[in-house]
């Protein structure tokens, strides 16, 4: 068991190595990750001697709340291949040890991901809100067990059938747990060590009462297959979202649209205005890569104007996102209307223009609002 399990990890090892190869080629390693690390080594030993001026003014709830964060990012891997249907479910001890060896490297390897939070959090910790060592100790053990908890937590969600219930099992779980965190992280400021003791308990024995029966079992050989393929594609799916050069064409299981499914009007007043601005807003809805995007650019830079200091900083930061929305949405624009020879026709025709213009000018003002909301709300905080 434990030479297929080595094998099986060296082959992961081999594999995640060529999909980085794939974007780090010598020119990008000499001229921006090789300074980019040399960059950050510099800003984090200015950690220890000096803290910035932005750490001043985030409450410590904040930094406890990465950790919670963190805790929901990483699931189990199980190094389940496809042909494993044919050969190791014939030899259960086999599959099964495969399975066990897996899990306890996931533990393992996830704990690491908090243990090196916690280290770059430490210079914060330890000279901003003068946190003693056994706290940051804590920390980090606390979120390590909450990690497995929700892990397998997640493990048993993804069981759920409909995607809708599956998204409010997990939004509700994210509730539940921020709430829980917040009683911890009481416990964790006043030192009361045997109630996060009991939390810790507390974690790690659900996680184990959920998962480690499931370990014995190969009935669900296919959720656990296609769990392992999503994890071990991870990093390649994060390369094509970011890759402007390939198309991300959402698939969907769902025989009728979720928005606007009746497809009823949007505008009462039947003008060949409101007809095209109608057509553009349903499709971009109905498109969730059109509207992810969109909420991604606004959330970047509602975060960046809540975090770079200088206003003059935050001005150029405001208006270079301006720009860079109005032209996405017109090249979104253009992608959905030209792409159909029905729309394509009327690419001259004035109402199409007015549309288009309207259109633009609807989800520039609705960005800009999304991304001004939050900064807004911290300077009436604050003052």
């Amino acid at each position: 068991m434990s030479s297929l399990f080595f094998h099986r990890w060296s082959q992961e090892v081999k594999f995640q190595y060529g999909v980085l190869r794939s974007i780090f080629d010598w020119t990008i390693i000499v001229y921006l990750l090789l300074p980019g690390l040399v960059i950050f080594s510099f800003i984090y030993r200015s950690w220890w001697l000096e803290q910035p001026g932005w750490i001043e003014d985030l409450p410590l709830l904040i930094l406890f709340y990465s950790g919670y964060f963190a805790a929901w990012m990483g699931n189990y891997r199980t190094f389940i291949l496809e042909a494993d249907k044919v050969f190791l479910i014939k030899h259960p001890a086999l599959f099964i040890g495969l399975k066990k060896a897996g899990y306890i490297y996931s533990l393992v390897l996830q704990s690491s991901g908090i243990g090196l939070l916690s280290i770059l959090l430490m210079p914060f910790f330890r000279y901003t809100y003068h946190l003693a060592y056994d706290q940051i100790l804590a920390f980090f053990i606390t979120f390590s067990l909450l990690k497995w908890l929700i892990m397998a937590n997640k493990y048993r969600l993804g069981s759920i059938n409909g995607k809708l219930a599956r998204g409010l099992a997990c939004f509700f779980s994210f509730i539940a747990g921020s709430w829980m965190i917040q009683l911890v992280f009481l416990a964790w400021e006043a030192k009361m060590y045997p109630v996060i003791i009991l939390a810790g308990i507390l974690f790690s024995g659900i996680s184990f009462i959920l998962h480690i029966p499931l370990l014995s079992k190969i009935a669900r050989f296919e959720e656990e297959q296609l769990l392992e393929k999503r994890e071990r594609n991870k990093y390649i799916h994060f390369i094509f979202t970011f890759s402007p050069e390939v198309e991300k064409i959402p698939v969907t299981s769902r025989s009728r649209p979720f928005l606007f499914k009746k497809s009823k009007r949007l505008y009462k007043d039947r003008t060949p205005e409101n007809g095209f601005l109608e057509l553009f807003l349903k499709i971009f809805l109905r498109n969730s890569q059109h509207w992810s995007s969109f909420l991604q650019l606004v959330s970047v830079t509602a975060a960046a104007l809540m975090f770079v200091p200088p206003y003059w900083l935050k001005g150029a930061v405001l208006a270079g996102f301006i720009i860079m929305l109005h032209s996405w949405l017109s090249m979104i624009w253009e992608k959905v209307t030209f792409s159909h020879p029905l729309t394509k026709r009327f690419r001259e025709d004035h109402d199409f223009l007015l549309a288009k213009r309207k259109a633009i000018r609807y989800l520039l003002f609705s960005g800009i609002s999304m991304a001004l909301v939050p900064f807004c709300f911290r300077l009436l905080l604050f003052s």
